[in-house]
């Protein structure tokens, strides 16, 4: 994982803990929880996981801050509140499984999530090979940038959202 991508999530980690909430990641995900979670994706989603996601859930098992959620290895409740049900933080394959589930699940095959917010979805387009940033509900790019070439470009944008930097001017909506 590169420095720029270490560098937010360190930020990401600070801010909360200058707010005296504590950023809500899980322990970092051992080998074999990561190793089983490559298999159920290939398994279950016909996917191969790219390289820097299992190096980010190797770091922290997920990450629920500032209303984005980057999805861990599998659902679980979030650190420090496993009284709470509600209190979850979603699985990549779980969260895959429930998008493919959904109304239109024809259309949502040709996508791999890998994050959501309330307004966007952190996606790899499987038709395009683009990483993209989609609207929840029609699926289409909401704002410039919201094409990526790598997951990494797409991991630092999802960190940038988790820190409020969204970086849209009105001239850049599509």
């Amino acid at each position: 994982m590169n420095d720029s991508l270490l560098h937010l999530l360190n930020e990401i980690k600070e801010e909360r803990q200058n707010r005296r909430r504590p950023l809500p990641t899980q322990p970092p995900g051992a080998l074999v929880v990561i190793e089983a979670l490559r298999r159920r994706a290939e398994l279950e989603l016909h996917y191969s996981i790219p390289v820097i996601y299992t190096e980010l859930l190797s770091l922290t098992d997920g990450i629920d801050s500032s209303g984005v959620m980057l999805y861990a290895s599998h659902s679980q409740p979030l650190a420090g509140h496993a009284d709470r049900l509600d209190y979850i933080i979603e699985g990549f394959i779980e969260a895959n499984m429930l998008w493919r589930a959904g109304v239109d699940g024809a259309i949502n095959r040709d996508y791999i999530y890998f994050a959501e917010s309330g307004d966007y979805l952190y996606c790899h387009h499987l038709q395009t090979e683009e990483f993209q940033i989609v609207d929840r509900v029609t699926l289409e790019p909401i704002y410039k940038p919201a094409v990526f070439n790598t997951l990494e470009e797409l991991i630092e944008q999802i960190f940038n959202h988790m820190l409020g930097r969204y970086g849209i001017n009105e001239e850049d909506s599509i």
